[in-house]
């Protein structure tokens, strides 16, 4: 009985002390925050979340051909969005006013699609131009 619970033990312990953290997958927020201006972030799969670009950031989102779900894309800063593959796609198909409102920056699409099932796909305001 002895043996067993010494075997128990160390067991426990191995197990214990060889965990490691699983780290959750990075949100499109997490890589637009850690790219540096003039970097491209580009999708390696579909999300579904709301953005916001910064009054000092100068990005490209390249779409690679997924799907950004999001009814909030705040562009303060300076925003290029590219698909350098087919089906890209920025899209809203709830009660929300724009898809992507730009706030005083400067938005660009030069590839890929922005829908809103309901109101408008983009809406400059406060000196913001698309």
């Amino acid at each position: 009985m002895k043996r067993f619970k010494l075997f128990m033990g160390v067991l426990i312990g191995f197990l214990v002390l060889g965990t490691t953290a699983v780290k959750a997958e990075d949100t499109l927020q997490d890589l637009i925050d850690s790219a540096s201006n003039g970097d491209t972030v580009k999708l390696t799969t579909n999300y579904t979340e709301s953005i916001s670009i910064e009054e000092d950031k100068n990005l490209t989102l390249d779409l690679n051909g997924y799907t950004l779900t999001s009814c909030e894309v705040e562009v303060m800063g300076n925003l290029t969005v590219i698909d350098s593959q087919e089906g890209g796609t920025i899209a809203c198909s709830t009660n929300n006013w724009s898809t992507i409102v730009v706030e005083g920056g400067t938005f660009t699409l030069e590839s890929g699609t922005i829908t809103n099932s309901t109101y408008y796909g983009i809406y400059a305001k406060d000196g913001g131009t698309a």
